[in-house]
């Protein structure tokens, strides 16, 4: 109801004083808050000088991929075809970015990797990558700032900056499926992040921070290029911002002025300069106002109006049920569940609920083993709904005959569904011994999530700190299984999936499935069971068919994603071998979407 009234307000006075039947575009601003974690929010103006945030000044869409689940410096431009495209910082060492898109910026794709940088062993971030649209060819422009050390011209360091010298590098996509090789896009003989471009009379604009830490210069500049792809002069324009520390522009023409909106991040709040033609440039950091807590954002038109339509479309989004849950508990403490449970022995297998933590939306429970298996188990169910509050991994015969699901798989000591392991060229490599292991649990408005962290493991005469997340969404049959590498350098993943002689297995490409009974079942019944994992066979350098377990050993590299999902006998419709593969096939490029 309190949208509702805020969406009825916006629209009586906008249609009171005429704004309903204006013909200029109004204004949205995609920004992040603190440190990127709760994710992308949105402001409108009509005026570019007084801001007013969206939904309340909560989150639009929150951060699903990256090892630190951020979503710092939200990028969106609109295409040809009218759908907004998105980019953003992942974290703050990540040799990727973020991606995903939208039709009315309420209702996202799936969320996804784009590793720009991966292919550069000692790149050490991709930071504010920005998103252009090139006209004259037809293609997406994506440029962001990396450290490579050694590469560039050196600059005088400062101790709390110690190690970064940044330059822009791009690349360039029609589709955000295939792209172009990674390229270096300005190379300056200073530390340079945060370009954005414009267009403006004919010649294309870059805005940039001069990055320098010592004597620190942290202003923004302007350089030109007569073609988008550049290349752009390094001989840079003198600061176009005052005394004070500057980021994050971004630039908009609005009436005969274009506007160039920074992040004043030492004082908290946002700043202005503006010129009509480019070269003289009056500071309006007083005159503008945007929400409180505004970080590194982007300006975009939009249709007037726009905004209303996307206050009715957030309200409507809100009233959906989030059919996630997760579970994380220690049998001691069986009525409290907690968000983080750490084991330096890193084996509470028998101590924690459950054997580990739990994740689940109405179609599937998973658990991902707390102990050196490291399996992902899975709870399968016969009708929609959530179970594993009540249910504990272990429901009752009674329950079980009022139609609730249980654990029909059998893991043993396989991978089971999706779990990750490590290939050391010869053989599996188990993520132990570790000298701390973590569980984390987290629920968002339309998905949960769990983690496993398993530190210093052993890996060919050095340690490496893994992690591995569990994704559902309410709505989707599908769970995203990501691993990365926090520290220690590429390895080679092991993932996969179990399955037992005498059961019908399918094997595709990028697919592979099983179904059939599991031996030694808990459950009250022996249930036939699918279980399927989907991949990218480019990520992967070969398998091994164990005759109980299928493994896929990846190509070395600092992440790895699968999707995976199961039905069972017991179900309506996804009964049988083959209504299971009809389905995974239809909806193989099926993802965790929008938040």
């Amino acid at each position: 109801m309190r949208h509702q009234i805020i969406a009825l307000t916006l629209l009586t006075l906008l249609v009171a004083t005429g704004c309903a039947d204006r013909e200029d575009p109004d204004y949205l601003f995609s920004y992040f808050k603190g440190n990127g974690e709760t994710g992308l929010h949105l402001a409108y103006s009509e005026d570019g000088l007084k801001w007013e945030a969206l939904n309340d000044g909560n989150p639009i869409l929150a951060p699903q991929v990256g090892k630190d689940r951020l979503m710092r410096d939200p990028c969106i431009v609109r295409g040809p075809s009218g759908t907004y495209h998105m980019v953003w910082t992942t974290g703050w060492w990540d040799k990727h970015i973020g991606y995903t898109s939208s039709e009315d910026l309420v209702h996202w794709s799936e969320q996804q990797i784009i590793p720009v940088m991966m292919h550069e062993d000692s790149a050490r971030n991709s930071w504010a990558p920005e998103l252009f649209y090139d006209k004259e060819n037809e293609q997406f422009l994506i440029f962001w700032a990396t450290t490579i050390p050694g590469r560039h011209t050196p600059v005088a360091e400062s101790e709390r900056e110690k190690g970064l010298n940044h330059r822009m590098y791009v690349t360039s996509t029609r589709d955000f499926k295939t792209f172009q090789p990674t390229e270096l896009f300005f190379n300056p003989d200073f530390s340079v992040i945060d370009a954005t471009l414009l267009e403006h009379n004919g010649e294309y604009v870059m805005f940039l921070k001069n990055e320098n830490p010592n004597p620190p210069e942290k202003n923004i500049r302007i350089t030109r290029a007569t073609n988008a792809a550049g290349p752009y002069t390094t001989e840079v324009s003198e600061p176009i911002t005052g005394d004070y520390w500057a980021e994050g522009p971004t630039a908009i023409t609005i009436g005969d002025y274009t506007y160039v909106y920074f992040d004043k991040y030492r004082e908290h709040r946002y700043g202005a300069v503006r010129s009509k033609d480019l070269e003289n440039w009056e500071d309006v950091s007083d005159s503008i106002s945007f929400p409180s807590g505004t970080r590194h954002g982007t300006v975009f038109s939009v249709t007037p109006g726009f905004h209303r339509q996307l206050v009715a479309n957030l309200e409507k989004q809100e009233e959906i049920q989030n059919t996630t849950d997760v579970s994380l508990f220690m049998r001691s403490d069986s009525a409290d569940y907690q968000e983080e449970i750490t084991s330096e022995t890193g084996d509470l297998y028998s101590e924690i609920g459950h054997h580990g933590p739990a994740v689940e939306n109405e179609w599937l429970g998973l658990r991902i083993y707390f102990d050196q298996k490291c399996a992902i188990d899975v709870y399968s169910k016969s009708k929609p709904g959530l179970e594993l509050q009540e249910a504990r991994w272990y429901p009752t015969v009674e329950q079980q005959e009022n139609g609730w699901g249980a654990d029909y798989y059998k893991v043993g000591n396989t991978v089971g569904l999706g779990g990750v392991r490590l290939w050391d060229g010869t053989s599996v490599v188990r993520l132990e011994p570790v000298s701390r292991r973590t569980a984390r649990v987290s629920r968002g408005l339309k998905h949960a999530t769990m983690e496993m962290i398993s530190e210093n493991v052993p890996y060919m005469g050095r340690t490496v700190d893994i992690l591995v997340r569990v994704t559902v969404q309410s709505g989707s049959r599908f769970a995203r299984v990501e691993a990365y590498v926090l520290k220690g350098g590429p390895v080679q993943f092991v993932t996969g999936i179990n399955y037992h002689a005498g059961q019908e297995t399918e094997k595709r490409e990028g697919l592979i499935a099983a179904w059939g009974l599991h031996p030694e079942d808990v459950a009250a019944e022996q249930v036939e069971l699918g279980a399927a994992i989907l991949y990218d066979p480019a990520d992967f350098e070969h398998t091994l068919d164990s005759g109980t377990e299928f493994l896929m050993i990846a190509k070395p590299a600092e992440r790895l994603e699968t999707k995976i999902t199961s039905a069972n006998a017991r179900e309506p419709e996804l009964n049988t071998m083959n209504s299971f593969l009809e389905y995974l096939e239809t909806n193989s490029t099926a993802g965790i979407t929008n938040d």
